[in-house]
C-alpha cells in the first residue's frame, strides 16, 4: 500500500543529493524547489548555485545572462541576504556583480544604467553583509566578500570611491590569511593607494603571500618577481621612485570579481 504522506524537508534534501549523486541535475532542482517551498533556504541556495554553474559551463553569451538571470530570481527570496551563512552572501553579491557586469555591456538607455547601479549596490550590500560573518569550514567566504567590496570601493561602482576604506577592508582580509588579499595590500602599500606607501612593508605581504600560493598557480612566479624588484630597488621612502613595474597580472587581481 502506497503512502499518500508528503516527503519532509529532509527527505526532500535528501531525494535531490541523491540525485545529485547520480547526475540528475533536473531530478534535484525539482526536489529543492518543494523544499524551497516548504521554507528550506539552503534549496533556494542550491538551486541558485546550480544556474550559477551552467552560467560558468555556456560559451553562448545571451544564455549564459538567462542562466544567470535564473540564478539571481532563484536567490530573491532570500535577499536581503541575512540567511546566516557568509557563502550565501558572498555568493548572491557576485551574482548582483556579474549581472550588472553583463547589464553595463548591454546597456542601450539610461534606464538600463540606472539598473546596473542598482545591481552594483545589491553586490556590495551582499558582500559587507558576508564580511560580518564568521566563516564557514575554512571557506575564507568573509575575506572574499571584504576583497570584493574593496574592489567596487576602488572602482566606485554601486559605493562611493573610497581608496581608505578599500585599503582597509583588503588588510583585514590579509590579517585573516587570504593570500588574494595579501597581494592586493602589496600592491596598494606598494603604489601609496588609500594608504602611506612602504615598499618594505610591500615586501613583507608578498612573502605571506608567496608562501601560500599553489606552485601551479602563475600568480606566485608574478609575486616573486615582484619582490625581486622591491627588494632590488630598496626603500624609497615616499617617492613615486619605481612605480610602474607592478606586473599587470598582480593588478588585475585587485579588480577581479569572484568567481561563481
Amino acid at each position: 500500500m502506497t503512502s499518500n504522506k508528503e516527503p519532509s524537508v529532509a527527505e526532500l534534501m535528501e531525494l535531490a543529493a541523491e540525485a545529485v549523486k547520480n547526475k540528475n541535475m533536473a531530478v534535484a532542482v525539482a526536489y529543492w524547489r518543494q523544499a524551497a517551498k516548504k521554507g528550506e533556504l539552503n534549496a533556494y541556495l542550491n538551486i541558485g548555485l546550480h544556474y550559477a554553474r551552467l552560467c560558468v559551463a555556456e560559451e553562448h553569451e545571451q544564455t549564459k545572462a538567462l542562466y544567470l538571470q535564473s540564478a539571481l530570481s532563484a536567490l530573491e527570496p532570500i535577499y536581503p541576504p541575512d540567511y546566516g551563512r557568509p557563502q550565501a552572501s558572498l555568493y548572491m553579491g557576485t551574482l548582483a556583480e556579474h549581472w550588472a557586469m553583463f547589464k553595463l555591456r548591454t546597456a542601450r538607455a539610461d534606464e538600463e544604467l540606472l539598473a546596473v547601479h542598482d545591481f552594483f549596490a545589491r553586490a556590495a550590500e551582499c558582500y559587507a553583509v558576508a564580511t560580518g560573518m564568521e566563516d564557514y569550514q575554512g571557506g575564507m567566504y568573509p575575506q572574499t566578500a571584504m576583497n570584493a567590496l574593496a574592489a567596487l570601493h576602488e572602482k566606485g561602482v554601486g559605493v562611493d570611491k573610497n581608496m581608505e576604506k578599500a585599503y582597509a577592508l583588503r588588510l583585514q582580509a590579509a590579517q585573516d590569511g587570504f593570500w588574494e588579499a595579501q597581494i592586493n595590500v602589496a600592491v596598494m602599500k606598494y603604489r601609496g593607494e588609500g594608504t602611506e606607501r612602504s615598499a618594505s612593508e610591500a615586501g613583507g605581504w608578498l612573502r605571506k603571500a608567496i608562501s601560500q600560493i599553489p606552485e601551479d598557480n602563475p600568480l606566485k612566479r608574478e609575486a616573486t618577481e615582484f619582490l625581486g624588484i622591491i627588494e632590488a630597488e630598496g626603500n624609497p621612502g615616499p617617492s613615486r621612485a619605481g612605480i610602474g613595474t607592478v606586473p599587470q597580472a598582480l593588478i588585475q587581481l585587485g579588480t577581479k570579481t569572484p568567481t561563481l
